[in-house]
């Protein structure tokens, strides 16, 4: 009878223990800590190449990037001034731990819209995406550098209709300006 009760009283302790654990919030690990250089508000210029998909152009624009979900997932809201007018778009990007990887998905209000996996390392990141603009598919690739401490991001891309053929697509240098308050939260919305 008492091995029962001991048996028994184990069973209860250990799904208590259990329970307890699995009630406690997951945190995000130190990949997602990784997206923390984006985090604040920037100021940026960019410089798109003549492509297949239309003329070069200039613009200027803001981007504020932020933790979302409890830190893990980043946002990075963008307002834009070019030729085409104001553009106002999106970027959520995350740390899947099943795959071990990165992905984001980028929505702008013109159609524009990119997809695709990307690479963290001490330096920046890499990326390649699928796109569609003005309803044409096409691929990208690029690379960010982040520079002065983390106050300053270059980002180089380049563009292919066809997966074969690369050519230079875009250059764009941000400024990071005031912090975002909320950057340093716990990340809820």
């Amino acid at each position: 009878m008492r091995t029962w009760i001991t048996l028994i009283l184990a069973v209860f302790l250990s799904l208590t223990a259990f329970a307890q654990q699995t009630n406690q919030p997951a945190k995000p690990g130190l990949e997602l800590q990784k997206m923390a250089v984006w985090y604040g508000d920037w100021k940026y210029e960019s410089e798109t190449n003549t492509t297949p998909l239309g003329p070069g152009a200039k613009a200027t624009g803001k981007m504020t990037c932020r933790p979302v979900l409890n830190g893990f997932a980043a946002e990075c809201i963008y307002d834009e001034k070019g030729p085409a007018g104001d553009t106002h778009s999106m970027e959520l990007c995350w740390y899947d731990s099943a795959t071990k990887k990165y992905a984001y998905v980028y929505l702008s209000n013109d159609g524009y819209m990119e997809q695709g996996p990307f690479m963290m390392n001490e330096k920046g990141d890499t990326w390649e995406a699928n796109c569609v603009a003005g309803g044409k598919p096409f691929r990208m690739r690029g690379v960010e550098t982040v520079l002065s401490g983390g106050m300053t991001i270059t980002r180089k891309a380049e563009m292919s209709i066809d997966g074969k053929t690369w050519l230079p697509y875009f250059t764009s240098s941000l400024t990071k300006g005031k912090t975002n308050l909320n950057a340093s939260t716990s990340g809820k919305k």
